[in-house]
Order: structure tokens, then C-alpha cells, then sequence
């Protein structure tokens, strides 16, 4: 019977194995979650009701002695009647007795009408004489005049001593006499030994907190964290450490539970919530004896709610399974599956790498058998078609080299003609040191063109950029030089918006619609410049090209026309004249160099950029600025390609323009090596 690879992949059921074991991982990860944040309510609820009771039974046992205190008949006695010394001493007696009963062993009363303090313990020798008086301007003061806007009867207040390290809680309870408020009397509670077993015992992960009126935090771990003297305060009045201030979100959630609880103070609200940059649960209680909030927020992650030593056993034990099932499972695939698969896939990169005599492995009968025959016989036709292929590829790759030949000499023969209307040996001549001259076709020929006429009264040059590059740019060139020829000689030289007008209606009249037909560019843009003998003005007029004048490192623009020769639009023309100052310089460029991309974004050269590289280098002569700009380019275009032909003229007016060198040079079909030197990236 055969056995097929269907059957052998029966073993991967050992892989569903790690699954289930995954997938009963991430439940058992859930159970334990979900058992950790029941423990954790309930942990937090019971460790709530133990601290209310811890703190609920001191602090109400002084209450209750500071409430008796204050509602004394012989401090009734002695306030109606300060003077009576009788009843100065009948009161002190009396409170004595209470100071042995209060635990901190001490007590105070404060006259309202007369800002009188009286206090007595066992640090400091008995007296009946006021210890102080309350001044408005004194902070320290802050919790008398505070009680005694308090509406309520009593008020309880937190006091932290820096220099002793020590927190105590003051219970004051207003003694009233027919309703009006006549003494303050009460005691201190020391919470310095309560403070490190109630919010210091160290547990991780739980911190107990006791919050008064407004949130206000009345003992804290951080002694920092706790809000002084808040006790005192109205309802109105903001405590400046809340626990408030802790809460990153369910700010409202909380309000909402703290008002909950003290509307049933013997419940304990569970709020989940982020408190102190973590995300923790709140537990909170309400003691109405003292108004106060008793508050424990338990970090879930850090809580040591399980022992770790319980899960471990069932851990290790169902890691070692896993383990074990895994490496059974490996070992089967391997035989089964993978050894004879690296097997046939290192025939496979043999034959890959061109080896078409590989031996390939003989499998079992199963389906890694037949695909390994399978290969066997395709190895044998992919050597039949290779040879074929390759004696068919070295025929087309003769005759493809012959044309490739032959095209390449008629370009190479296209660029002489293009060089030779070039009058490069004109402007030489005319311009001298005057002239450096930027010349960059993207390919062997190009669509730029530089022009140059003279007659008896001047001279023109200027710049075509015709649409495209390459072959087809090169024989947009032919054309826009028999134009422009023919239109001097019509026009004259004197007005370069004549000229340019006039070649635009000859391009438009060449090639009519035919552009527009195949969806071809046969537009151009052009610039001119004419110089008249005798003058202190040029005359400027471009097409979609502009004129920029450097005058000391200054440049500006003249602008032509928006619009290029032969587009859609015919273009509005005009000629620009433009005094000469002494030693300006004038620059003329097609777009390739404008439009060239470079830089860390791509991002064009611009006119800014060239006005700007203008001006830094405007001390340098002509020719040596040519070579600088084509330096700068360079280095802006880094690994960039050349976009288009790039053609740039910087000229000055000629320092001398005869009319006999004039007339010698009318021809623009001469060829010689110019003095202004050709600049090549």
C-alpha cells in the first residue's frame, strides 16, 4: 500500500498539540488574571476596612474626650468670666484630668474673643498663662482662623513637623455659647508611629491613603504628598495636594466614588483607574466620625496576591511536555518531509546555477518521488531550449551590434552638423574675454541652439531651447537656425522682439498642426540680445526665458514672455531696453539648467539659487565663472541624472565692436576653436 505525503502529514496532528497547549496557555493566562483581580478587590475591600477600624478607634476615643472637653461647664465658667481666677484654676484642674487621659498627653483651648492660646503637656511646665496670640498675618495662624470659619462642629487637622520628623493630628471641637462661637479646645493625636504601620507596612504593590474634605490627603507614604493645615478649611477652599493631582484619568469616576461611599459609609467603592503613572485599584471608605476617606490602591502587578511557588510545578511540568512533543514532532518531520526536500532543492540550485547534468535524488513513492522525477524531465528539456536559446541569441546579438554600430555613427555625424551652425568662432571673435559659454547636451546631440548675428551696426546673440532632446531636439535645432536666419534677414537685427515674433510665425508655418497631431512638443523658447554700436543700452526680449543683469554682486531679471514660440499661445513680445552699467555682466540659460534636480530632496535649482550663484562669484572673469557653474551643478545634482540640455551665455558688452571685424563675421556657419572655453560634466 502506498503510503502518500497526505498520510505522512498525519504527524502534523503533534503540531496541534502546541497549539492546544498555546491556546490553553493564554486561557490559563486569563483564569490567572481574572483569579488575581478578584483577589485583588477583595484584598483591597478587606485591607480598607481594617485601616478604617485601625484609625476609626484611636481618633474617635480622642474625639470623643476633646468633644467632653470642650462642652465643660467649667470652661463655660471661665470664658464668662476671664478674670475669676477661681475659675481659671477650676478649669486647668479639670483639664489636666484630661490631659492624663489623652494620649498624646496634652490639650489646648483657644479664646476666640481675645485670640488667646492655652496649651499644656508633659514636655513643658504647667501654666494657665496664654501661651500666644493669633495673629491674621501669621501662616502658622492659618488653622485658627480657618476653624473658626469651619461651619462644622469640629475639624480634624494634619500637621507635619520638618524639624522632628513628626505628623500629628489635631482634633479641634468649638465650644459654643448660645450659638455663638466662643473657644476652640482639643488635643493632638501623634500619627508618626500610626503613619509607618497604616501607610508604611510594606507591602508591595499597596498603598493606603487617608483623604479629607476635597480630596484633600491627609497621610500619605510620601510625607511630601500631604496636605497641610487643609483640615481647617471651608468646602470652598481648595486643598493644594489632592489625590486628584495623582489621577492621570477617571478623574470624575473617583468624585463619583468618593461621594458614593460617604453617602453609605459602611461600603467599601472599588474604581480602577491610573494613579501615580500606573494603572492601579482604588478601594475607598468613608469614616463619617472624622470625615476623612480611607483609600487603598492596589497595583495588580505588583502585588503579591499569588504565590509564585504554587503555579511553578504545574509551569514546569507543562513546559517539559511541550518541549518533549516538540522535539518528537521535529524529528518525525525531519525524516518524513524535510530531509528529502533539501535533498531535491540542492538539485535544484545546481541546475539553477547552469549545472544541467545534475544526478537527482530518488525519492520514495509518494508525491516528493514523482516531483523529484518531474524535475528530472524538465532539467532535460530546459537543456534542449538552453541550447537552442543560446545559438539564436548570438545571431540577433551580431545583428543588433552592427545596428547599434551603424546608429551610433550617424549620431556621432548628426552632432558635427549640429557644431558647425554654432558660431562659436563669431562670438569669440567679437566677445573675446567678454564671453564664457556653458554648453551641456544630455546626449551626443541636443535641442539648445546659441545664436549670433553682426552687421555695420551692431550685434545679436541669444538661446533657443527647443522641445525634446537628443536626436529629436538636435533636428528642432536645424530648423529653428534656418528660421532665425531667415528672419534677420527680413527684420534686421536691431529689434529682438521683431525677430522672435517673426520666428514664431515661421516655426508655427513649418510645422503647422503636426505637433498637435501626434501629440509631439514642438515648441521652443527663445532669448535675444542685441548690442548697438555706439550705445550704452542693450535690448532684451525673451520667450519663456529670462535675462538676468549682475551690476557689483547685484542681480537682476528681465523676464520675457510666459508663453514659448509655436505653443497654443502666441506669445505677447516686446523689447526691454536696459542702460549699461560699468562692468555688468549679463547671463542668458535655457531651463536645464533651472530644472536640473539635485540636493537631499530633489528639489530644482531654481532661479534663486543661480541668481545667488551669480552674484558670489561676479569678481571672476567669464570663462572662469562657466567652469565654476558647471562645478556648482555638479555638485547640487550628486547622484542625480541630467534632466535635459543645459546651455548658459555669460556675456558683458563687448569692450570694443568694429565695424569691419562686424561685417567679416555676418556668417554663423563658421567652425573654428573658440577663446571662450566649452565646459563638459
Amino acid at each position: 500500500m502506498r503510503l502518500g505525503l497526505r498520510w505522512k502529514s498525519a504527524l502534523a496532528v503533534s503540531l496541534s498539540a502546541t497549539l492546544v497547549l498555546g491556546l490553553s496557555a493564554i486561557i490559563a493566562a486569563r483564569v490567572v488574571r481574572s483569579v488575581q483581580q478578584n483577589l485583588g478587590e477583595a484584598f483591597a475591600r478587606n485591607a480598607t476596612q481594617f485601616n478604617k477600624q485601625r484609625l476609626l478607634t484611636p481618633v474617635a476615643r480622642e474625639l470623643a474626650l476633646s468633644q467632653r472637653l470642650a462642652d465643660s461647664q467649667t470652661l463655660k465658667l471661665w470664658l464668662d468670666n476671664p478674670s475669676d481666677s477661681r475659675a481659671r484654676q477650676l478649669f486647668f484642674r479639670e483639664a489636666e484630668g484630661y490631659r492624663r487621659a489623652f494620649s498624646d498627653h496634652s490639650y489646648f483651648v483657644a479664646d476666640i474673643a481675645r485670640h488667646s492660646y492655652y496649651f499644656n503637656d508633659t514636655k513643658t511646665p504647667f501654666s494657665e498663662k496664654v501661651r500666644q496670640t493669633f495673629n491674621p498675618k501669621n501662616p502658622a495662624d492659618a488653622w485658627f482662623f480657618g476653624s473658626i470659619k469651619n461651619t462644622e462642629n469640629y475639624n480634624l487637622n494634619v500637621d507635619y513637623h520638618a524639624t522632628r520628623h513628626e505628623t500629628k493630628v489635631w482634633i479641634n471641637v468649638m465650644h459654643r455659647e448660645n450659638g455663638r462661637k466662643a473657644a476652640i479646645a482639643g488635643t493632638g493625636l501623634n500619627l508618626t508611629q500610626f503613619l509607618k504601620t497604616f501607610v508604611s507596612g510594606g507591602d508591595p504593590g499597596v498603598t493606603p491613603m487617608i483623604l479629607g474634605l476635597n480630596g484633600a490627603i491627609q497621610a500619605h507614604p510620601n510625607p511630601k504628598l500631604i496636605a497641610l493645615n487643609s483640615g481647617t478649611g471651608s468646602a470652598q477652599q481648595k486643598p493644594t495636594s489632592t489625590v486628584f493631582n495623582l489621577l492621570e484619568d477617571h478623574k470624575t469616576t473617583v468624585q463619583s466614588a468618593l461621594e458614593a461611599a460617604k453617602a453609605k459609609p459602611d461600603s467599601v467603592q472599588l474604581v480602577s483607574a491610573t494613579f501615580a503613572g500606573k494603572s492601579q485599584l482604588l478601594a475607598i471608605s468613608y469614616v463619617p466620625e472624622l470625615r476623612w476617606h480611607i483609600v487603598t490602591a492596589v497595583d495588580l502587578n505588583a502585588a503579591q496576591l499569588l504565590d509564585s511557588r504554587t503555579l511553578a510545578l504545574p509551569l514546569v511540568l507543562g513546559a517539559a511536555t511541550l518541549v518533549a512533543l516538540l522535539v518528537l514532532v521535529a524529528i518525525a518531520v525531519n525524516r518524513v518531509v524535510v530531509s528529502p526536500l533539501l535533498r531535491l532543492t540542492k538539485s535544484v540550485h545546481l541546475v539553477e546555477s547552469g549545472s544541467y547534468s545534475v544526478e537527482w535524488p530518488r525519492g520514495a513513492d509518494d508525491e516528493i518521488g514523482d516531483l523529484s522525477r518531474a524535475f528530472e524531465t524538465m532539467t532535460a528539456q530546459i537543456r534542449n531550449h538552453t541550447d537552442q536559446l543560446e545559438s539564436l541569441v548570438d545571431e540577433r546579438t551580431s545583428e543588433l551590434r552592427d545596428a547599434n554600430q551603424h546608429i551610433n555613427d550617424s549620431i556621432q555625424y548628426a552632432s558635427l552638423i549640429q557644431s558647425a551652425i554654432l558660431p562659436k568662432h563669431s562670438l569669440s571673435e567679437t566677445f573675446g574675454a567678454d564671453l564664457g559659454l556653458l554648453w551641456l547636451p544630455r546626449d551626443v546631440v541636443g535641442g539648445d541652439l546659441y545664436l549670433f548675428r553682426a552687421d555695420e551696426r551692431g550685434c545679436l546673440l541669444g538661446l533657443v531651447d527647443c522641445a525634446g532632446h537628443g536626436v529629436a531636439g538636435a533636428f528642432m535645432t536645424m530648423i529653428a537656425h534656418a528660421a532665425f536666419q531667415s528672419a534677420v534677414d527680413e527684420v534686421g537685427l536691431s529689434s529682438p522682439a521683431a525677430i522672435i515674433a517673426r520666428l514664431d510665425e515661421k516655426v508655427r508655418a513649418t510645422l503647422g498642426d503636426t505637433g498637435k497631431q501626434s501629440g509631439v512638443a514642438t515648441n521652443m523658447d527663445a532669448a535675444l540680445v542685441y548690442f548697438e554700436r555706439g550705445s550704452d543700452e542693450l535690448v532684451f526680449c525673451g520667450a519663456h526665458l529670462n535675462l538676468f543683469c549682475c551690476n557689483n554682486g547685484n542681480v537682476t531679471q528681465f523676464k520675457g514672455a510666459r508663453s514659448s514660440l509655436g505653443g497654443r499661445k502666441v506669445p505677447e513680445l516686446r523689447d526691454m531696453r536696459h542702460p549699461i552699467a560699468q562692468g555688468e555682466t549679463f547671463y542668458l540659460s535655457t531651463d536645464g539648467f533651472l530644472d536640473q534636480a539635485g540636493g537631499d530632496k530633489g528639489f530644482s535649482f531654481g532661479a534663486t539659487r543661480f541668481s545667488d550663484m551669480i552674484g558670489r562669484h561676479a569678481m571672476l572673469p567669464l570663462d572662469a565663472q562657466s567652469r565654476v557653474f558647471a562645478e556648482e551643478l555638479r555638485t547640487y545634482r550628486g547622484k542625480h541624472s541630467q534632466r535635459d540640455d543645459i546651455g548658459v551665455l555669460a556675456f558683458a558688452r563687448p569692450s570694443k565692436i568694429e565695424l569691419a571685424s562686424l561685417l567679416s563675421h555676418k556668417s554663423t556657419t563658421q567652425n573654428h576653436t573658440p577663446t571662450a572655453e566649452l565646459v563638459n560634466l
